[in-house]
């Protein structure tokens, strides 16, 4: 063992048997020191003659709280804490109102009256036609009668623009059946 064991299992001992001394020498172990204390109290009197005086107090205790009036304050605070409260204490809430101009920008944001789906294109030369909603068309055309107008074609999505410019949208492909 080296030197570090030997030391930690020498503490581990002397914790062990200095325990057992404290026990043994304290009354603790065994039934001859509850014997001893069961028939006799720390005071010398009898237990039932000390049973009959702490019930005595206990009454007397017993007593004076029933004849003891209570605070105005406890007598407020239990019988509000039955009521229901109007609010959840917990809760805190913040109400945010959005401000006009957002909302003017919300309702003047144009939206194609159909639903419009980009289902591919095709490309002859340099010259490309989006197919959407099952009709062809180049870039500059009137989509489908819905105020917009295609601005460019891609692989993957065309972009339609408002006649006014002021507002741009995005088409993803999508493709046939579904």
């Amino acid at each position: 063992m080296a030197k570090r064991e030997k030391f930690i299992v020498i503490v581990a001992i002397l914790a062990v048997l200095g325990y057992g001394a404290t026990f043994l020498f304290s009354g603790g172990g065994g039934d001859k020191g509850r014997k001893a204390s069961a028939s006799k109290t720390s005071q010398g009197k009898d237990p039932a003659a000390e049973l009959a005086e702490l019930r005595k107090s206990i009454e007397e205790s017993q007593t004076k709280v029933g004849k003891a009036k209570p605070e105005e304050l406890a007598v407020y605070i239990v019988a509000n804490s039955e009521a229901p409260f109007p609010q959840d204490p917990f809760y805190y809430r913040i109400k945010v109102e959005e401000p006009e101009e957002a909302k003017e920008v919300e309702e003047e944001i144009p939206t194609p009256s159909i639903a419009l789906f980009y289902t591919g294109f095709i490309q002859i030369g340099g010259k490309r036609m989006a197919i959407i909603n099952n009709l062809e068309y180049e870039v500059g055309d009137d989509v489908a009668a819905t105020g917009f107008l295609l601005k460019s074609i891609h692989q993957d999505r065309v972009e339609i623009v408002s006649r006014e410019g002021t507002f741009t949208s995005l088409i993803p492909y999508v493709e046939e059946g579904l």
